[in-house]
């Protein structure tokens, strides 16, 4: 069966489809499209993708599973300001290492350079 994610103005490509309760999985298409070979019905669908709400849709037979469409609705998360200040990096950071050429060797970190 063919199935596409769609929000309120266009598909959502890339998307996260899960079958719920095992490891089978994939990603929507360029178009939204995706498709998925399941064993037997019923079987519960979750679409998932950064920034809107998951849905789940359990498909009981296979006249219900034509034409299904999941419809993620946008999920806004407010971060809290950050400041970045470049020379806080000296106090943050003050035992930081880095691994400089092909060696294992770690060099401490001049911030100075």
């Amino acid at each position: 069966m063919l199935y596409q994610v769609t929000m309120v103005v266009g598909c959502i490509i890339l998307a996260s489809v899960q079958v719920v309760g095992t490891y089978t999985c994939t990603i929507a298409n360029d178009d939204g499209f995706f498709m998925f070979e399941v064993p037997s019905l019923p079987v519960t669908l979750r679409v998932t993708y950064i920034g809107y709400s998951s849905q789940e849709l359990t498909i009981a037979d296979s006249a219900a599973a034509r034409g299904i469409e999941f419809g993620l609705l946008v999920t806004p998360h407010q971060l809290p300001e950050m400041i970045v200040r470049p020379d806080e990096a000296r106090r943050i950071m003050p035992r930081s290492f880095v691994v400089r050429g092909s060696g294992a060797r770690l060099a401490r970190f001049d911030f100075d350079q």
